[in-house]
């Protein structure tokens, strides 16, 4: 995982049941966290803001354009010149 790179978010809605994607970018990340901007639901553009702790399925396109999964949660939200959220990284 590259800063600047998309990664799609996925989550089920708890009343619908629906699925929702959303859209975000890594901005900085280290051994433990990944920091990403807010995401932005595909489908109407809108930015979504989610309370601590909420699970999201993450997925992302490699350098070698394989598709990588796996789950993370919001742990921390850091209001800045780019509010993010910070999420348990998974994946090195």
């Amino acid at each position: 995982m590259e800063l600047g790179q998309f990664i799609n978010l996925e989550i089920k809605d708890a009343s619908s049941r629906k699925l929702l994607k959303y859209r975000s970018k890594i901005i900085d990340k280290d051994k433990d966290f990944l920091y990403i901007t807010y995401p932005v639901e595909e489908q109407n553009g809108k930015t979504a803001y989610f309370p601590l702790g909420t699970h999201f399925h993450v997925s992302y396109i490699g350098s070698e354009e394989k598709v990588y999964h796996f789950t993370s949660e919001i742990l921390k939200k850091k209001k800045e010149t780019n509010p993010s959220h910070l999420y348990r990284n998974s994946k090195g």
